[in-house]
């Protein structure tokens, strides 16, 4: 994917020319322009912990002694105007408590513009990390952009911190909450959030009581304001993340409320919130677990990250991630995409951020880890992967991704190579200005990288691609130009609505991210038609579309396909039969039509209402339709509407969901008019319509039951593989017996147009 285009140029590479800078840990633009705050080679700092878990072989050469390295964290200026990089603060050296001279900061993690009561004008405010022989960390703050200094204790005298996580202004206040002792930075030994008004004085207080009073809340990783509220994230690797609110009104600690827990009931596989962003009258939360996706010190993990938005009034979607079933009802993707944006690499969601009526999301990917992981250590189903597409394949995809959508639900990549380098593994930063979105990358693969010479030997060599990176993405002004005016309100996404045509089957994507033998979900979504001797969700959709051709006497003439998605599943395996040039599809989705015309060439692709069929009567001579008529306003309205363009002696033949009743209150998806009792009231309205020789089949045994039994059987092979923890199969094979009473029947049917 080339993502050097003529708006996103890379302006600095190779770590600011240090190839041990890792992060672009924090960045802010003060002054007319940016600046940039480092963290140097934190791959050695990860080894230096005997307790991490190692790799066969380490990416970067690591001396025994961390400190003989220049681990001094710096603070660059970059002048647009001038195309001009300045390094104008380094770290100094301190008295460690071995008494030896050691880097007060190795990292500069969060910069923020704030103006306090003693402070004249506003000032860019840094907040430092330390490592284990140095003072804990502090604040620095700057006046002219050029000169630093400490304006709080070391540890905010109170407090024992490593480093503090994000930092938010609210009601003229900064807010900010300690992460880590020494080498840790996932935990803290005092998990609140402190405000002061005047950090120049550098006095703090703390405004919450401990963890929210939840003893398993173990660090406050994230704070964002929205909607008169500050929020606050968790990390809780026993339940899963908890999001609470507070107004900051009265005497500390205040009020807080809170908004979701329980991981948003994906449990501990969403162990913590990691970013924030305010996007069209919503809050988006990314998910993560910690320690890259698989944290070993709790044994959570491995699993990809997930996008949720939340409402001013509580309320939640699932934008990106596993779909569920929660308190509020059955939870769906809304993006179509399962966690990590489809990429179960991508582990955190790092950042979001809102520009030019765009919402960005940067990922965390490790995938380039894969080289150097001992093949015992890779999951069962990466694997798979592997073996299927080979290691050069999987690392084409290596390096972190880029996200942007307009609406918040429908999101398309910027990159997902990390900007055509695998070692840039993680989008770190976004940070608006006049010159555009500037984005950070962390990239820790420098100066020199280990490097397989094919005979199973690794050497250390140079890595010119290794080191943080800089990229700009200028503005376009056509970005905003089909914008509709902001709402605080929700909206139904221009893109989708549950009641679409194109929307997928309820029960296939009930599958996503669970289960591996899945992953091609955004092709094969239907239930399919599963035999004893079934061995894919593949192989089972290309037996159902046979079973309903099957019902067809003569595979003759011209054929329609009603919500035909991309084309990938029922379209193609059409062409077994009939020619292109023979083959219409139908769907909704503008997006879905496009790749069903690249999916099935020579075939009519058209964006249509399955409600409102744009052909003249009597156009086809067959009409199919796989597991969509329930989703229609309404199913009486498609059967006319199929009526009127088959021709005489035409057949119409369709797979469709029965429910219960009322079932619409629980699944949004479902419109309250198309309920049936049973197949022989679909008999009724089939009837009814003016269709003859009608056949209505009972198929749930083999299509719903059919694909509950290969959940199950996939989920069981993951427990023995050691893929999947007992605890979560259990969960997951509770879920699929939920399921068995989510819906009454699985039908397929038949109905001839008579001769008129």
């Amino acid at each position: 994917m080339k993502t050097t285009t003529d708006r996103l140029v890379r302006i600095s590479a190779n770590g600011l020319g240090d190839g041990q800078n890792a992060y672009a840990h924090s960045m802010a633009w003060y002054a007319g322009c940016l600046y940039v705050g480092t963290t140097r080679n934190n791959l050695c700092l990860i080894k230096s912990n005997p307790k991490r878990d190692t790799l066969s072989i380490w990416p970067v050469r690591c001396p025994a002694d961390i400190y003989t390295l220049d681990m001094r964290a710096q603070i660059w200026r970059y002048n647009p105007r001038h195309d001009q990089w300045t390094r104008i603060y380094t770290s100094p050296l301190v008295i460690g408590t071995k008494g030896r001279r050691v880097p007060r900061d190795i990292g500069y993690r969060n910069m923020v513009v704030f103006r306090g009561k003693s402070d004249s004008a506003p000032a860019l405010y840094v907040t430092t990390m330390s490592w284990t022989e140095a003072p804990a960390a502090c604040f620095l703050r700057s006046a002219d952009g050029v000169t630093f200094h400490p304006v709080s204790a070391p540890g905010l005298k109170d407090l024992i911190a490593s480093s503090f996580r994000s930092v938010a202004e609210f009601n003229g206040h900064l807010y900010t909450s300690p992460a880590g002792e020494g080498t840790a930075f996932y935990a803290a030994r005092l998990p609140v959030v402190i405000e002061t008004d005047d950090p120049v004085r550098g006095v703090w207080r703390p405004v919450s009581i401990p963890g929210f009073g939840d003893a398993g809340n173990t660090l406050i990783t994230e704070l964002a304001v929205f909607n008169g509220f500050l929020y606050a994230g968790t990390v809780n690797p026993e339940r899963g993340l908890q999001i609470w609110k507070t107004r900051a009104h009265g005497n500390p600690p205040y009020r807080w409320t809170k908004v979701l827990s329980l991981g948003a009931y994906r449990g501990k596989l969403n162990e913590g919130v990691l970013s924030f962003g305010v996007f069209r009258g919503a809050l988006y939360v990314g998910t993560h677990i910690a320690m890259g996706g698989h944290d070993r010190k709790y044994e959570v993990g491995p699993a990809a990250a997930e996008l949720i938005r939340l409402w001013p009034d509580d309320e939640w979607d699932l934008i990106a991630g596993t779909p569920r079933w929660t308190p509020a009802g059955y939870k769906y993707p809304l993006s179509k995409m399962g966690p990590g944006f489809n990429d179960p690499f991508n582990t955190y969601i790092w950042c979001l951020h809102e520009y030019h009526g765009w919402l960005y999301a940067g990922t965390f990917n490790s995938s380039v880890f894969l080289p150097y992981v001992e093949a015992s250590r890779i999951p069962a189903g990466v694997q798979d992967k592997i073996r299927r597409a080979g290691m050069d394949a999987v690392m084409r995809e290596a390096g972190c991704d880029l996200w942007r959508s307009q609406d918040g639900e429908q999101w398309d990549p910027v990159t997902h190579n990390g900007f055509d380098n695998a070692f840039n593994y993680g989008v770190r930063n976004l940070v608006s200005s006049p010159s555009g979105l500037y984005i950070g990358t962390t990239n820790p693969f420098g100066p020199q990288v280990a490097s397989n010479i094919g005979t199973g030997e690794w050497k250390y060599a140079d890595n010119p691609r290794g080191g943080l990176e800089i990229w700009l993405l200028k503005p376009n002004a056509a970005d905003t130009s089909a914008l509709a005016p902001r709402s605080t309100s929700k909206t139904v996404s221009p893109h989708w609505t549950w009641r679409s045509p194109s929307a997928k089957s309820c029960y296939g994507a009930l599958l996503w991210e669970d289960i591996p033998a899945y992953g091609q979900h955004d092709v094969f979504t239907n239930c399919g038609y599963w035999r004893k001797e079934t061995k894919t969700q593949k192989e089972a959709c290309e037996t159902l579309t046979e079973q309903l051709l099957a019902m067809v006497p003569n595979k003759e003439g011209t054929i329609l396909e009603i919500a035909c998605g991309s084309g990938a599943a029922t379209t193609r395996y059409l062409a077994k039969h009939y020619l292109p040039k023979c083959i219409t599809a139908i769907d909704i989705s503008e997006r879905q039509i496009a790749r069903c015309r690249k999916n099935v060439p020579g075939s009519t692709a058209l964006q249509m209402q399955a409600t409102n069929l744009r052909f003249p009567a009597e156009s086809f001579h067959t009409l199919i339709c796989v597991e969509a008529a329930f989703h229609f306003v309404t199913r009486k309205d498609f059967l006319a509407e199929a009526y009127r363009v088959l021709r005489s002696g035409g057949y119409l033949v369709l797979s469709d969901i029965l429910f219960p009743r009322n079932a619409e209150t629980l699944w949004p998806c479902l419109c309250a008019e198309n309920w049936l009792a049973d197949p022989d009231a679909y008999r009724e309205v089939l009837l009814e319509t003016g269709f003859r020789d009608v056949h209505v089949v009972d198929a749930t045994a083999e299509c719903f039951n059919g694909l509950n039994r290969a959940y199950a059987q996939d989920a069981l092979h993951m427990v023995r593989s050691g893929e999947m923890d007992w605890h979560t199969f259990q969960t997951l094979w509770l879920r699929a017996q939920s399921k068995k009473t989510l819906a009454t029947y699985y039908i397929l049917a038949s109905a001839k147009k008579p001769q008129q």
